[in-house]
């Protein structure tokens, strides 16, 4: 599905720039999933 590797990849992005927690990342992707 290649919207939710996109949508993936930004999440990577967005953390990067924003500087999440792991347990907040963590709760992104789960959803995603």
């Amino acid at each position: 599905m290649p919207v939710i590797l996109l949508a993936y990849e930004r999440m990577l992005y967005i953390r990067n720039q924003v500087q999440l927690s792991d347990d907040k990342y963590f709760e992104i992707t789960y959803v995603l999933q």
